[in-house]
């Protein structure tokens, strides 16, 4: 095979200069296995003796995949932050972020990005988080969906109020 590479590419074969590569090659291949902890296999191997270990293994074992277990309610006498008292989006983003210190700071798990969900409590952001957004991170926390939802679409209509006023209030 190196032969007809050394070809492909217009060298001479009969050339020492490859013959004294191709050695060098081999000797430092020889010392890597040499030196190596395990016994080089072949692809077709390794996947067999995978293969052959998981297969006996599910064959003495049940295995069930566990259920993702999401974080029980907090059990306190304080109750939840109200989404009711937020006025502003600010005052929302400040109530989320209350909820979610009182279920105990729960991280995002697989359902939300980290990053998004700190973007969605940041204090300095303008601006309400996406419902998608709040709508996990409430289920999250183990919080009222409906209740956050509701305030979370009345302050969106008055922010949108207050950007299009109707135009009989134009007049």
């Amino acid at each position: 095979m190196t032969y007809d590479f050394i070809k492909a590419c217009q060298g001479d074969p009969d050339d020492s200069a490859w013959k004294t590569l191709w050695e060098a090659a081999q000797a430092a291949d020889e010392r890597t296995r040499a030196t190596s902890r395990q016994p080089r296999r072949s692809r077709a191997a390794r996947s067999t003796s995978r293969n052959t270990a998981r297969d006996a293994f599910r064959g003495s074992v049940s295995v069930i995949a566990p259920e993702p277990v999401a974080a029980s309610p907090p059990t306190s006498t304080v109750p939840p932050p109200d989404p009711r008292q937020a006025r502003t989006d600010r005052q929302f983003r400040l109530q989320l972020r209350r909820l979610r210190a009182w279920a105990g700071n729960p991280r995002p798990g697989q359902r939300l990005p980290r990053s998004t969900m700190y973007d969605a409590l940041h204090p300095a952001k303008s601006g309400l988080p996406d419902l998608a957004v709040v709508r996990i991170i409430v289920e999250m926390c183990h919080g009222d969906a409906d209740a956050w939802i509701d305030v979370w679409r009345r302050l969106m209509m008055a922010e949108f109020d207050r950007v299009n006023p109707d135009i009989e209030d134009l007049d």
